[in-house]
């Protein structure tokens, strides 16, 4: 069985990818890695997502960005949401 071609990702930077979900699309896959976000932190401000450019195995990038409500500044989450190519994920199951 193929996995979904989604997933939401926790990317801290020197640590390991942490795998929140697997999902058949991009609308539930970016709720599903913002609800996961608002269980590790309190306070979170405005949420957004931007795309990035890709190529290789993944053909969707997504980024999440939090604004902050009083100065707009502008965090990194370390949370992507991704696509990966109709190749990759027939190869994943």
């Amino acid at each position: 069985m193929d996995l979904p071609e989604w997933e939401a990702v926790y990317e801290p930077g020197n640590v390991s990818d942490y795998l929140i979900g697997y999902l058949n699309d991009e609308a539930p896959a970016k709720a599903a890695a913002e609800a996961w976000l608002r269980t590790q932190k309190e306070g979170i401000g405005r949420l957004e997502w931007g795309y990035l450019a890709t190529s290789g195995e993944y053909d969707e990038w997504w980024d999440l960005a939090e604004i902050d409500d009083e100065d707009g500044a502008i965090t990194d989450t370390g949370i992507i949401v991704r696509r990966r190519t109709a190749q990759q994920a027939g190869e994943s199951g």
